[in-house]
């Protein structure tokens, strides 16, 4: 235990010291709320599309993320129309709420991405404010959220995209019901609880899809694809003294992740 807890102790001094910093600077909340302020001036901005947004509420959108995710930022839909079945990627879309002519936008041209330490809070492109805003989870700003989407039909036998793949502006409802963990994803397709059947039917059929554009890819891949290495990662204990520990993915869930 001694030998551990000094690992232990070490390890999170030093990577505090030396390694983080390297990172960047985390946001400062009263620097952000002198560029909110700023910011709010300017909307809408001139590049609004608030009202020209292609609506996908009526369509169920599911998430999948790691435990404790707090800004998911994507999502997807499965659905069948008369025409086929149809797959929806929404990515989240922050854009009407920052204005190009805003000192904001400048700031987050500075800071490129988002940085993420490890085994610590993100250090994030954009104020929390607007993160929220845009992140497709259940939160103070209400289930409503704008997305950028691809779509494309799937078919139905050989699952890979057919036709025209379409880029849209969006709005998608999302729900508490419809936010999985990849360990709860992957656990769901195996109950047989009539209430998850349909969320159960669009993350089976979002494998075969995954599945079909993996072989898809294998065929223009040279060498080892990341994706058929076995996947493991650190995990981190919150039980004091117990150091970080590698530890080998569940294959169900590597599969969510791969997804």
């Amino acid at each position: 235990m001694g030998t551990t807890f000094l690992f232990d102790t070490i390890y999170e001094t030093d990577y505090s010291s030396n390694v983080e910093p390297l990172y960047g600077a985390h946001r400062a909340a009263a620097a952000d709320a002198i560029l909110l302020s700023q910011n709010s001036e300017h909307l809408p901005h001139a590049y609004s599309v608030a009202q020209d947004r292609v609506d996908f509420t009526m369509r169920d959108t599911y998430s999948i993320d790691p435990p404790g995710c707090e800004d998911a930022d994507d999502a997807f839909s499965l659905f069948t129309t008369d025409e086929g079945l149809f797959l929806a990627i929404h990515i989240a879309d922050p854009t009407e709420w920052i204005s190009p002519d805003a000192s904001l936008w400048s700031d987050i041209k500075e800071r490129v991405v988002t940085r993420y330490p490890s085994n610590r809070v993100p250090i994030h492109l954009m104020p929390k404010d607007i993160v929220d805003r845009a992140s497709l989870m259940v939160n103070q700003y209400g289930d409503t959220k704008n997305a950028i989407t691809v779509l494309t039909e799937i078919h139905t036998d050989t699952f890979v995209p057919v036709g025209r793949i379409q880029l849209l502006f969006s709005t998608v409802r999302v729900t508490e019901t419809h936010a999985f963990t990849y360990a709860n994803a992957s656990a769901m397709l195996l109950d047989n609880d009539d209430a998850r059947a349909a969320a159960r039917a669009a993350i089976s059929t979002g494998l075969k899809v995954a599945a079909a554009l993996n072989v898809q890819r294998a065929e223009i891949t040279v060498g080892a694809r990341l994706g058929d290495l076995a996947p493991s990662g650190v995990v981190f204990s919150s039980v004091p003294g117990q150091g970080p520990s590698l530890a080998r993915a569940d294959a169900a869930v590597a599969d969510m992740q791969k997804m």
